[in-house]
């Protein structure tokens, strides 16, 4: 039998040995790579990938979503305030991420709800974006069960103490008129 190569080194081309055993060739930096690399394909060709790559008249997803939540939003709020609300990047972002948040499909239908809305906190702010985007979640809950929760239903517990105080001063006294005796509104006979 004849020699059989015994290493990896062995059992290549002279060209890979030489490559493995070898110091490696000079590398280009940065500064050898051309910045313009697409002037050698032809302009047809960029115009094609250019298009490709980058469409102008096609929206993505997110992009159409986006657009329907502000125009929702847009539309809902000129009824309620008779002013356009302003669009600027901040307002653009939130609604970006309150689309992302809530979902592509309902995030329009959530938005216009959200402008209706008469909780107290969303028409002393004027219904911004910001607190759209922060009661993102609330908001969508309540659009889909039909049941608004607004803030003036819960009773702070010094609200729940004084109606009780004056129940139970009103049953003392055997009143059937439970008007606030703590805050003087009670006419003594």
């Amino acid at each position: 039998m004849p020699n059989q190569p015994q290493t990896v080194a062995e059992l290549a081309t002279v060209t890979v040995a030489e490559l493995a055993i070898g110091p490696l060739p000079n590398q280009p930096t940065h500064k050898d790579i051309p910045k313009d690399n697409t002037k050698d394909i032809p302009k047809d060709i960029r115009q094609h990938v250019n298009a490709a790559t980058k469409p102008d008249d096609v929206n993505t997803p997110l992009q159409e979503a986006c657009k329907a939540t502000w125009k929702s939003y847009s539309e809902a709020f000129e009824i309620r305030y008779q002013v356009k609300p302003n669009r600027n990047a901040k307002n653009s972002s939130q609604i970006k991420q309150f689309v992302q948040n809530v979902g592509y499909e309902d995030s329009p239908l959530v938005a216009g709800f959200y402008v209706r809305h008469n909780g107290f906190f969303y028409a002393n702010n004027m219904h911004t974006v910001g607190v759209m985007l922060k009661d993102c979640e609330k908001l969508r809950n309540e659009w889909a069960s039909g049941n608004v929760i607004e803030i003036q239903q819960f009773k702070s517990s010094g609200q729940q103490r004084i109606e009780n105080t004056n129940r139970a001063v009103a049953e003392f006294l055997g009143e059937t008129n439970q008007s606030n005796i703590i805050e003087g509104e009670y006419q003594h006979a």
